[in-house]
């Protein structure tokens, strides 16, 4: 399958999955309120810390080990046993700490919350199995299945009047049947682990591990610092902006998952070429969405964070700032898994070190300082630092070509975008909390999202033939 491709697959699929996370996102965020979403998202926040102690970076050293073709098996039965035994430290620091955890996330759901943390556990080692084993489109179709039948179960949840703990265990539940469905397509034969191969993981996972740390530092340390200083309500804002930002990074993250095992491979084989120019495609197509995102949640932000109800409207500039974070933040992490990809995990290792520190060190003082807004500003800076540091670190390894002119080309469609929008927004019906009011907005959605790609399309000639290269059939108008 061909890398665009592949990544088109992971993107629709991936986008499918947003739809179903959406709904019950909107349906949780209109029952519950804000408050009860607040509580609920600092008990994910507890579970992303737990899960990295958990997962000390084993999940990444098994994709990176099984996908360089040697002893697959002995390294997925290594990783399992190591990820367990890890999780069984976690589990007991969790225990221990129950009450402060407990006070702190604001209800008493840490027994379901470690059932939560081994159903994601064993997904995230079936996931990287799938990766490793260069299975990204079956892994990029299992994961909408997982999140529909988590979003069913939740708003069923619901229903019948559970709160958190029901949300938690519906997210279990979920976890559990996609790892074990996920089984049924790896390729693995029970094999005895060894010392060997542990050490080999170890020497990459102590390394990755501060990886997962800078994600779970860039997904969650904000959240889990405004739990500390916010009502559970403004934490239930923020983190609605964040899940609408988070959907803008779908095909970049489809891009860097469909790019790693390649890399990985390439590089193994010596062959510098054909990683830059990997390199430079990431980079052409990291801000597809993420560009015109910004320029969208300028214009219509407050729209879109009304649909949720009108206690979310106050977000509307934090979920600017956000999304301007992630999409600095996912040009940065095109160029660390690269690094990763090219198998200096040292190198990635003192990126995500600085992103870490900074991020944390900015957070605790921002947040102090000035509230929410200081999370979300906090946050940009640290992606925009280390995005320059990794791209100085990456071009010690490899000469590769900064594609501006895509970039300015999807900078100038999302501008004409945006005013389309904006004339729209300003000539149409007032912006109001009801089904006529929301359509009214998806609809302007709509229209600005064909008016950027349609803009796109007329400017760019590399777009056009991408186009023309991973569509299934022939299009009108592409070959010159």
């Amino acid at each position: 399958m061909k890398l665009g491709q592949t990544s088109v697959v992971y993107f629709f699929s991936k986008f499918g999955s947003s739809i179903a996370g959406f709904v019950a996102t909107l349906y949780i965020a209109r029952a519950l309120g804000a408050e009860v979403y607040g509580i609920y998202a600092l008990a994910l926040a507890v579970l992303a810390w737990l899960k990295i102690g958990g997962k000390i970076g084993v999940s990444s050293a098994i994709t990176k080990r099984v996908s360089e073709g040697e002893d697959s098996d002995a390294y997925l039965m290594t990783g399992l046993g190591m990820m367990a035994a890890i999780f069984t430290i976690a589990a007991t620091a969790a225990i221990v700490l129950r009450n402060p955890l407990e006070s702190y996330i604001g209800a008493p759901v840490l027994s379901v919350l470690l059932v939560l943390l081994a159903a994601e556990l064993f997904r995230s080692f079936t996931s990287s199995a799938l990766q490793g084993q260069h299975l990204v489109h079956v892994y990029a179709v299992l994961d909408p299945v997982n999140v529909t039948m988590r979003s069913v179960l939740q708003i069923g949840a619901i229903v019948v009047g559970f709160s958190v703990a029901g949300l938690l265990a519906a997210y279990a539940f979920a976890s559990i049947a996609i790892a074990l469905v996920s089984l049924l397509v790896i390729s693995v034969t029970l094999t005895r682990p060894t010392l060997r191969h542990a050490k080999s993981l170890f020497e990459y996972a102590k390394y990755a591990w501060l990886g997962n740390l800078k994600k779970m530092s860039f997904s969650w340390i904000d959240v889990t610092v405004l739990g500390f200083f916010v009502s559970s309500a403004l934490v239930g804002v923020y983190s609605i902006a964040w899940s609408i930002a988070a959907v803008l990074t779908i095909f970049s993250k489809g891009i860097s998952t469909t790019l790693f095992p390649e890399i990985s491979k390439i590089s193994s084989q010596e062959d510098v070429s054909q990683v830059s120019n990997l390199v430079t495609d990431a980079l052409r197509y990291n801000g597809l969405f993420m560009i015109p995102g910004l320029v969208g949640a300028a214009v219509l932000g407050e729209r879109i964070l009304l649909i949720y109800g009108s206690e979310f409207v106050v977000g509307t500039t934090v979920l600017l700032i956000l999304i301007a974070a992630r999409t600095i933040y996912g040009y940065q992490k095109q160029l660390v898994n690269t690094i990763n990809g090219i198998d200096r995990p040292d190198i990635a290792f003192r990126i995500n070190a600085a992103f870490v520190v900074v991020n944390v060190i900015l957070n605790v003082i921002l947040i102090w300082q000035f509230g929410w807004l200081g999370a979300a500003v906090a946050t940009t800076i640290a992606a925009a630092v280390t995005l320059v540091y990794a791209y100085f670190a990456t071009r010690r390894f490899l000469e590769f070509d900064v594609p501006a002119m895509d970039i300015a080309y999807q900078c100038v469609a999302a501008l004409c975008m945006g005013l389309v929008a904006y004339t729209v927004v300003a000539v149409g019906p007032p912006m109001e909390d009801s089904i006529v009011g929301h359509l009214t907005t998806v609809l302007i959605v709509g229209v600005g999202a064909t008016v950027y790609f349609v803009s796109l399309y007329v400017l760019s000639r590399e777009f056009r033939t991408t186009i023309d290269r991973n569509a299934p059939v022939d299009v009108p108008f592409v070959r010159e």
